[in-house]
C-alpha cells in the first residue's frame, strides 16, 4: 500500500510555477483543489473539463509529483489496516455469504452478472436494506447510493423486503439514494462525481444497476468499441478509488453475451476491461424449483464455489 501524505494546496504550485490564477479557477471549478486531487485525476478528464493545453497539464503532474511524501508501508500494516478496517455486508444468505468470505466487502468492486431474471437487482436491493442493519446482523449501520440505469429500481420492493425483515420501511427508503440514468454520457458525468454525493452522506453501500446498459445501446457498432471501453475503464477506476477512499462497498450489476452451454460459463459483457478491474466476479444463474445458484468465478482471495439460495417475499434466503 502506497500513500500519498499530507494535502497541499493547489495554490502553492500554481504560484510556485509561476502560473496565471485562470489555471488555478479551473482546476478548482472541477473540484482539484490539492496537489493530491490533481494526481489522482486522470489528465485526459482534466483536459476535457478545463480545456487546458496538455503541455500545461504535464507541468503540473510533474512539479506536483516533486512535491508529495510518499510512505510504502509493510505488509505486516497492511495486513493490520485490512483486519481492523474492511467489513462486509450480509447478503442475506448464510451460504452465499461464506462463498463471498463474509459477504459484499468494503474497499473493492464487486461485479455480479448473469442472464436476465437471474436476480441480480433483487440481490441490490437487497443489500441496500442490509447495509442499514446493525454490525452485530451483518450491515454497517449505514445508507447506500443506487445509480438505476434500466430503471429497475422499486421502492415498492425495498419497502417490502425491509418491512418483512422488521425494519420501519419508510425509515430504510429514506437511507438510500436514487440517481436515475438517462444516457451513456450522463452515467459517465455521475460516477465522475460520485465521490461528492459519498462525501455528504452516510453511504457504505454504492450500487450501479446495470454498469453498461446505456453503453450497450449508445455503442453498437464495432470502431466505437475503444471509445466506449475507455470510458468504462474510467468509471470503473473512479468507482475503485471512491470505494478505497471511503471504505465502502461497490456492486455493478452486469448481463452475459449468451446463454450457459454444456454447463459451461459464458463471458459477460465488457470484455477484458470489465473484467480485470473488479476484486471479486459472481456469477448467478436460475437452477431448478426456484433456486437461484451463485459462483464466484473470479477473485485474488476466494477459491471457485458455488451456493444455492432463494429469492422469496422477504428478499434473498438461504434454501
Amino acid at each position: 500500500m502506497v500513500i500519498l501524505l499530507g494535502k497541499i494546496p493547489l495554490i502553492k504550485l500554481i504560484a510556485k510555477l509561476e502560473m496565471e490564477s485562470e489555471v488555478y479557477d479551473k482546476l478548482a471549478k472541477i473540484g482539484i483543489l490539492t496537489v493530491e486531487d490533481l494526481l489522482l485525476t486522470p489528465s485526459e478528464k482534466i483536459r476535457e473539463k478545463t480545456g487546458l493545453p496538455r503541455r500545461v497539464i504535464r507541468k503540473l503532474i510533474e512539479e506536483a509529483g516533486q512535491l508529495i511524501e510518499i510512505k510504502a508501508e509493510s505488509a505486516y500494516q497492511v495486513a493490520r489496516y485490512m483486519e481492523e478496517n474492511i467489513a462486509y455486508i450480509t447478503t442475506g444468505s448464510r451460504m452465499l455469504d461464506e462463498i463471498l468470505g463474509g459477504g459484499i466487502e468494503t474497499s473493492s468492486i464487486t461485479e455480479v452478472f448473469g442472464p436476465y431474471g437471474a436476480g441480480k437487482t433483487q440481490l441490490a436491493m437487497q443489500l441496500c436494506v442490509n447495509v442499514q442493519l446493525p454490525k452485530a446482523q451483518g450491515g454497517l449501520s449505514s445508507g447506500a447510493l443506487y445509480v438505476d440505469t434500466e430503471g429497475a429500481f422499486s421502492p415498492r420492493r425495498v419497502a417490502e423486503i425491509a418491512r418483512l425483515r422488521g425494519m420501519n420501511s419508510d425509515h430504510a427508503l429514506s437511507n438510500i439514494k436514487v440517481i436515475r440514468v438517462l444516457s451513456a454520457s450522463h452515467q459517465h458525468a455521475i460516477v465522475s462525481s460520485i465521490d461528492k454525493v459519498v462525501h455528504s452522506s452516510s453511504i457504505k453501500l454504492v450500487v450501479v444497476d446495470s454498469l453498461l446498459h446505456h453503453y450497450r445501446s449508445e455503442y453498437p457498432d464495432l470502431h466505437m468499441l475503444p471509445a466506449r471501453q475507455q470510458a468504462i475503464r474510467e468509471e470503473l477506476s473512479w468507482l475503485a478509488r471512491v470505494a478505497e477512499s471511503f471504505n465502502l462497498a461497490v456492486l455493478i450489476t452486469n448481463h452475459v453475451l449468451s446463454p450457459i452451454k454444456s454447463g459451461r460459463l459464458e463471458n459477460a459483457v465488457g470484455g477484458h476491461t470489465l473484467a480485470h478491474l473488479p476484486k471479486t466476479r459472481v456469477y448467478i444463474r436460475k437452477g431448478p424449483d426456484n433456486i437461484r445458484i451463485a459462483r464466484v468465478v473470479d477473485s485474488p482471495t476466494l477459491p471457485e464455489r458455488e451456493a444455492p439460495f432463494k429469492i422469496t417475499e422477504a428478499g434473498v434466503e438461504d434454501i
